[in-house]
């Protein structure tokens, strides 16, 4: 994981947000830490 996509889990994490992404391991990892994902 790279500092980038642990910025993007921050941010949803503070603003409380459903996490937009189709990179399959940043999804995946969002998954495992209880933040909701939006799929397209």
């Amino acid at each position: 994981m790279y500092a980038y996509d642990a910025y993007l889990l921050d941010c949803a994490i503070r603003q409380k947000s459903p996490l937009l992404t189709l990179d399959l391991k940043l999804k995946t990892a969002a998954q495992k830490i209880k933040i909701e994902t939006l799929e397209v």
